[in-house]
């Protein structure tokens, strides 16, 4: 978003009986917040508001950047070409400032007022242009990369003279101004690190009623004999394991910093596995994350269930450049058939599991049962998503657990 800030009044003084001339400048920034490693673009504006005069013979100003290091030397802006050695006259170092400590001192510059050509000085040697700021104008440019703290970029020690009306020629006489400084700067809000916010989840297709999703509550802690309304970790039910699992970032993310091998889920009984792909969707806040069939043990036979951690690499990066930061992992608990993981059914598919299901026989999912209890989710005939016969067999002859703590 754009901001525009008023820093600065300067006045000039005149000898006839028309108001002074005034120089406002004012900063405008391009973000209003940005995140670590934004590149901030920022402007001086100047405009002359009070007539009569030919416009702008010089100005200055010392430009800081408040509690960080001092920025690169600022570019005048488009109109301004006078202004700049060898057309006009500078300090040392140039139109863009002078770096003085924590401060660039003195940016801008002046025109060619005194008709100089270069057989008396190599500088300045540039003819006057009248009407510079009769209208606002971009007087310098700069940009800034944006560090962890707000960032404030202020002018102060500003200074001004104008031509004196009612003249021509290469020689002009000018008004000298007196600045009359607000103390006032333009500031960015230093925006919120990359992070993953609310739940993962993990997604199947139940016949015509669509992808259905399981929860991983992000902040789970305990074992797998924690319940999840406790503080226990998500539990995927459903036949073929965790096989595609989405989580939201905070915002856009660099996609092209990611790779499979960022992205491992590691069982607590189960080596290290990676998503054989991944992908984001087009707000570059969702990563969707795809496991092959079977690559996460759930208890199926042959294998034997296991809970998960699902990290993402810290390297990983945002679209400004930011990495990765927060809870980057969940606990995933992988159990076929374990829909009630309480009391001495917990980390267990047993025969409280299958009584769970059996009740639910008849129900549509998920209006009437939740989509744990569809616990084989092939529809077939393809139809709505319920809780079948074959949801109760599955589940009677996948008994498994307990699983590691």
């Amino acid at each position: 978003m754009r901001k525009l800030v008023c820093v600065a009044v300067l006045a000039a003084v005149v000898t006839t009986a028309y108001a002074d001339p005034t120089l406002k400048i004012t900063m405008w920034a391009d973000h209003d917040t940005a995140g670590v490693g934004d590149v901030i673009s920022y402007e001086v504006r100047g405009e002359l508001t009070v007539e009569p005069n030919l416009g702008l013979a010089l100005w200055g100003g010392d430009v800081s950047f408040g509690t960080y290091p001092v920025g690169a030397a600022l570019t005048a802006g488009a109109g301004m070409a006078s202004f700049v050695k060898d057309a006009g006259l500078t300090n040392p170092d140039g139109y863009g400032g002078t770096v003085s400590g924590a401060v660039l001192l003195q940016v801008g510059g002046g025109q060619n007022t005194i008709g100089n050509d270069i057989g008396n000085a190599p500088y300045p040697i540039g003819a006057v242009v009248e009407g510079i700021a009769a209208a606002e104008i971009v007087l310098a440019t700069g940009t800034y990369t944006m560090g962890a703290d707000d960032l404030t970029i202020a002018v102060s020690e500003c200074f001004a003279n104008v031509l004196e009306a009612d003249q021509g020629g290469g020689v002009y006489s000018v008004l000298p101004g007196v600045c009359d400084l607000v103390d006032v700067s333009v500031t960015i809000g230093a925006g919120a690190p990359p992070e993953i916010v609310g739940s993962w989840y993990s997604y199947k297709t139940h016949g015509t009623t669509g992808e259905l999703s399981i929860e991983f509550n992000q902040t789970a802690t305990g074992n797998s004999t924690t319940p999840m309304d406790t503080g226990g970790a998500g539990i995927e039910t459903r036949r073929g394991s965790i096989t595609k699992l989405t989580c939201t970032f905070n915002q856009a993310m660099d996609d092209t910093s990611f790779a499979v091998t960022d992205i491992e889920a590691v069982g607590c009984a189960h080596a290290a596995v990676n998503p054989s792909s991944i992908a984001f969707d087009a707000t570059k806040m969702v990563l969707t994350m795809n496991f092959a069939a079977g690559a996460i043990a759930n208890g199926e036979a042959p294998s034997t269930p296991d809970r998960y951690t699902i990290t993402i690499a810290d390297t990983v990066l945002s679209a400004a450049g930011a990495n990765l930061a927060g809870d980057r992992d969940v606990q995933a608990i992988a159990q076929y058939g374990n829909v009630f993981n309480f009391g001495a059914s917990a980390g267990r598919t047993n025969s409280t599991d299958v009584n769970q299901i059996s009740s639910r026989i008849g129900y549509l999912v998920p209006s009437q049962a939740a989509p744990k209890y569809d616990i084989f989710y092939l529809v077939i005939p393809p139809g709505p998503a319920k809780v079948t016969t074959t949801d109760y067999n599955q589940a009677s002859s996948n008994q498994s657990g307990p699983i590691c703590p």
